[in-house]
């Protein structure tokens, strides 16, 4: 049952809250007994910003418990986990003093390229981290994968340890060349970047453990059905043929899974792209102007009818080509999504299937297709037609 995952899940939340809620606590307490300005209101910011960092790292801890819910729901791999266990005491006993510290030196609005306290405890950071994100990257270890039909990409997973290691070492070059408020803000936005990847693998592993659980029930029932045609095939009714829904008119179990999870790794790309936009737009301005470059122009009419030139930017040519590229991936793996989410739970014939699983098909193309086309620049009355001539074959 899909609900025993949730409620583990919660339980793992419960669980991690058990230091962090009384810390945030007291911090809230000290800022209500102090006044603003004063060393007991700083030390209650930087308790209630400390206790989000340890929550964090208790939740991890938590989550690859042996009989965690890492491993008993969302099958995470041995290495991948004990990968992170070896990390989280470097984490808890380095990482999370050292954050406190900064934080209580920039909420007491001390000169930061000048203490030298928060100099060292962003080298200390830097440090630390470059050099867990190397042994976190090695061969076997977080990037692990079960079974061989998905390989590891040891392309991505090489560059990603030379480079990460790199970014530290440069803003350890930063601090020390007094940038400390530009290395602190990238060092914000690199941790920001690691819990939206954490918070996107919980995610992950939730809908991974529903379509699992629905390729179960899927398999059941095709048993079941497999037992019924066998019977049927056996003993007819006298006079009549028997109803036999033939297993080729079904799509395959293995089919399914391919489709199903595909389309969830486009989905979980999606998501990782759009949320690490949002976490360095600030940092980076550049991301920021993406919507500023004009690429061309498309003629269009303003409120009063007047013909206008309407602009098609970089950001929006971005887009356009992600929705489609989103389109073209949902439509052909929509089918083993459709049959798993949805039919499997119902009893209707192999046509019937077919028919739902078109329908839904066309859904998205058209609507994906009109979204991406439109930002890219052409309007709805040059996309008439396209609409027209598939709702012709729609009805067909």
């Amino acid at each position: 049952r899909y609900r025993y995952t949730v409620q583990a899940l919660f339980a793992t939340l419960a669980a991690a809250l058990v230091w962090p809620l009384p810390l945030a606590l007291l911090g809230w307490l000290l800022r209500q007994a102090g006044q603003a300005g004063k060393f007991s209101d700083s030390l209650g910011s930087a308790l209630i910003t400390s206790a989000g960092a340890l929550f964090f790292y208790a939740f991890l801890r938590w989550l690859i418990a042996e009989n965690g819910v890492a491993r008993r729901h969302f099958r995470w791999t041995a290495q991948r986990r004990d990968a992170i266990r070896v990390c989280l005491p470097w984490f808890l006993g380095l990482l999370l003093p050292a954050q406190f510290l900064l934080l209580l030196a920039f909420v007491r609005e001390q000169e930061p390229a000048f203490d030298a306290v928060a100099r060292l405890m962003l080298i200390l950071i830097c440090a630390v981290s470059g050099w867990q994100f190397w042994k976190l990257l090695a061969p076997g270890a977080l990037w692990s994968v079960r079974g061989v039909a998905d390989p590891e990409p040891v392309r991505l997973r090489q560059v990603l340890r030379v480079a990460l290691p790199l970014c530290a070492f440069a803003i350890v070059h930063l601090t020390l060349f007094g940038y400390v408020l530009s290395a602190t803000l990238l060092v914000h936005a690199f941790w920001l970047s690691l819990t939206l990847i954490v918070a996107l693998s919980i995610l992950h592993g939730l809908v991974s453990r529903w379509l699992l659980l629905g390729e179960r029930r899927l398999a059941l029932k095709r048993l079941d059905l497999r037992r019924e045609t066998e019977a049927a095939t056996a003993e007819p009714a006298p006079g009549e043929a028997p109803d036999i829904d033939p297993e080729s008119e079904l799509m395959s179990s293995a089919t399914v899974s391919q489709q199903t999870r595909r389309l969830l790794r486009a989905v979980t790309l999606c998501a990782l792209v759009i949320g690490l936009i949002w976490v360095w737009a600030d940092v980076l301005p550049a991301l920021g102007r993406l919507n500023a470059i004009n690429m061309w122009s498309v003629s269009g009419l303003d409120a009063n009818g007047k013909p206008i030139l309407e602009a098609v930017t970089l950001g929006a040519l971005i887009a356009g080509v992600l929705v489609l590229a989103f389109t073209f991936i949902a439509a052909r793996n929509l089918p083993g999504l459709v049959e798993l989410g949805l039919l499997s739970r119902t009893h209707l014939d192999s046509g019937a299937r077919y028919a739902f699983t078109s329908l839904c098909r066309y859904l998205v193309v058209i609507v994906g297709t009109l979204i991406g086309l439109g930002l890219l620049g052409v309007r709805w009355s040059q996309l008439q037609w396209l609409a027209a001539a598939l709702t012709v074959g729609l009805g067909f």
